[in-house]
Order: C-alpha cells, then structure tokens, then sequence
C-alpha cells in the first residue's frame, strides 16, 4: 500500500512537472509567434503629400519604401499645374535617405537623389519689330543631396522637414543648373 501511494504521488508529481513543461515551452513559443508576427505586421511604407508646393502651383507626392531601420528608398513626384509662379513643369525624382535616429527609419537622414525634371518658359522676342511669345520647354537630368528630419507620432503620422539642393547637368537661357528643393511633407506610415 505504502508502494502504491508512493507510485501515484511520483506519477502526480511527474504528471505535475510535464505539464509545467510543456506551458512554460508554449508561453516561450506562442510570444516567439507573436514577435514573428509583429514583424510580419510591421508597417514598412512612408506616403508623404506637400502643402506648400500647393500653395505655390504644384503638387508634390512622395513614397518611401523602408529597407531596414536605418534607410530607405523611394520616389517622389512633382507636377506643376499653375506656370505663372514656376518654371518647373514635372520632376520625377529616385532617392535614397539613410537615418540616424534612435526610432526605426525616423530621426535625423541624409538623402541622395537622381531627378528627371522639365522646365517650360515663356520667352518674349521681338523679331522685325514684331513682338512674339515662344512656350520653351527643356528636360534635364540632375543630381541632388538633402538633409532633413522625419517626426514619427505612435499613431503612424508623419512630419518630414528639409531642404535640398540638386545640380542640372544642362543648362540653356531659360533653366538653372541649382534647383533648391523645400521639404515640408505630411504623411502616414502603413
């Protein structure tokens, strides 16, 4: 009797043990699942939309693919729908932006950027006393570096603030070779 009762409180006590095994192991994977999956879920895209350029005739739209914490890639796209405060027509721009926050791809970033920009320009001429207004357009390639900062709220919205300058490789009478860029961009994260 003494044998059995021993047996059942070994059994109890090895039943006992096992199942605090195996919860504790299926706590340990079950919050490896939920890390696993909050990587899965992480949000690793940046939509930014510029007012001022509104205010200025333009519309200015920017989208960035995050690569890992501390950079990103992406494209921005300017188009000019009001010629008489701007030259600038259309701008496509390809960028790399490398960050150095404490918070994943936000903080303080550097950026490079190659663009691809039209310029259009009314030009007056007078030709055998004829007064005469020609539309000139021009497509250039430029190369171009910024310095900026991206404020990231918990909920996902975006503040990013700069200033940029990008060099022309061509240049005629009527388009610069410096082309200044202001960035004063509102988005989201998703």
């Amino acid at each position: 009797m003494l044998l059995n009762f021993l047996q059942n409180k070994i059994g109890l006590l090895f039943l006992g043990f096992t199942m605090v095994c195996f919860s504790s192991f299926s706590q340990d994977d079950s919050s490896a699942f939920v890390e696993e999956s909050k990587k899965e879920i992480q949000k690793e895209n940046d939509f930014f939309y510029n007012p001022v350029y509104t205010y200025i005739g333009a519309i200015d739209l920017t989208y960035e693919r995050l690569i890992d914490e501390k950079s990103g890639a992406g494209i921005r796209f300017t188009y000019a729908f009001i010629d008489e405060f701007i030259d600038l027509k259309s701008d496509i721009a390809l960028f790399y932006r490398r960050y150095y926050g404490k918070k994943p791809s936000g903080g303080f970033y550097n950026e490079a950027y190659l663009t691809y920009n039209s310029v259009q320009s009314q030009q007056e001429n007078t030709i055998n006393g004829e007064e005469t207004s020609l539309l000139e357009r021009s497509n250039n390639l430029g190369i171009g570096f910024a310095l900026g900062t991206k404020l990231i709220s918990k909920d996902g919205i975006l503040l990013d603030l700069g200033a940029g300058i990008a060099y022309n490789f061509y240049r005629s009478d009527y388009n610069n070779r410096i082309i200044p860029r202001l960035i004063v961009n509102f988005g989201f994260r998703f």
